[in-house]
């Protein structure tokens, strides 16, 4: 009788089980980089949207976003609140489309998700807040280091925003 020349069965099951596992390891480690990509994105959107409020404030004299955020459907609006949400009975003009619109700062900035708000379980996004006689804009970042954490104390007025999971802040009182 002649050897076939070819593969056992056993010997193809081995080689795929070898691949699917380094596959695997390869997306757990592939999404570890993708979260910190994106938080890498939101600390850069933070820095721009902080230097484009400071500018906003020297046309101004007001770190107030006026006629935007919380309350700006209702003509009580704080200037203030999520930074990208707009379009309902509250929330009428987002503070990113006036600092786009009046101030002509910055683009409109969502977070990397897309998310305009964000809840204490899920979620990630940005938030405006008058904090003293300055500002603080807020995020909610997926894997953040120490340093991070240690921008969102007292001092940023995090404290109020600790609901909402906050775990970063740019700004100054």
């Amino acid at each position: 009788m002649e050897k076939q020349k070819g593969f056992t069965l056993i010997e193809l099951l081995v080689v795929i089980s070898i691949i699917g596992m380094l596959s695997g390891l390869v997306l757990v480690s592939m999404q570890d980089i993708r979260a910190q990509a994106r938080d890498a994105r939101r600390r850069q959107d933070l820095a721009q949207v902080a230097k484009a409020v400071e500018l906003y404030n020297l046309d101004y004299g007001r770190y107030q976003i006026l006629n935007s955020g919380w309350g700006s459907a209702t003509g009580t609006g704080c200037g203030c609140g999520w930074f990208s949400y707009e379009g309902d009975s509250y929330y009428g003009r987002s503070v990113a489309r006036a600092l786009s619109e009046d101030g002509g700062k910055i683009p409109i900035v969502k977070d990397p998700t897309g998310a305009t708000t964000c809840s204490p379980t899920a979620g990630y996004c940005y938030m405006f807040y008058l904090c003293g006689n300055g500002f603080f804009i807020y995020a909610k970042l997926e894997k953040p280091s120490a340093a991070d954490i240690a921008t969102c104390n007292a001092n940023s007025c995090c404290s109020g925003l600790a609901g909402y999971g906050m775990n970063y802040a740019v700004g100054h009182r």
